[in-house]
């Protein structure tokens, strides 16, 4: 997720690129690739059994939600602050699975301390 705001700042992305364009749609292709798969098996491991499929229903609304953001803020936006946007949720991302992590083993622990004294 930060290669494409690394080549929108740093690199002036893609007026003058020309046929190197196809460096930015690998990068994203990378990303993508990784993004949809760890998404998919985290998705996966935190929600279990019948939980599952309302679970990967949520994850795909999610990610249609902030494709169509992306898309009709980029009329509104420089690509500088579409670029930013980016790389925060990009930072944030591993912050928030921590917190989910945490937060989900409290309940988890909370739930069996119950199930031990009833």
């Amino acid at each position: 997720l930060f290669s494409i705001p690394f080549c929108m700042l740093v690199l002036h992305c893609c007026n003058s690129w020309g046929r190197s364009l196809v460096v930015l749609y690998i990068f994203q292709g990378m990303g993508r690739a990784v993004f949809e798969s760890t998404n998919r098996a985290v998705f996966a491991d935190f929600f279990r059994s019948a939980q599952v499929e309302s679970a990967f229903a949520n994850a795909s609304v999610q990610v249609n939600f902030a494709f169509a953001l992306s898309f009709f803020l980029q009329t509104v936006l420089t690509e500088y602050w579409l670029s930013i946007i980016v790389a925060s949720l990009a930072i944030s991302t591993p912050l928030c699975y921590v917190g989910a992590s945490a937060l989900r083993g409290g309940w988890q622990r909370h739930k069996q301390n119950d199930d031990f004294h009833a």
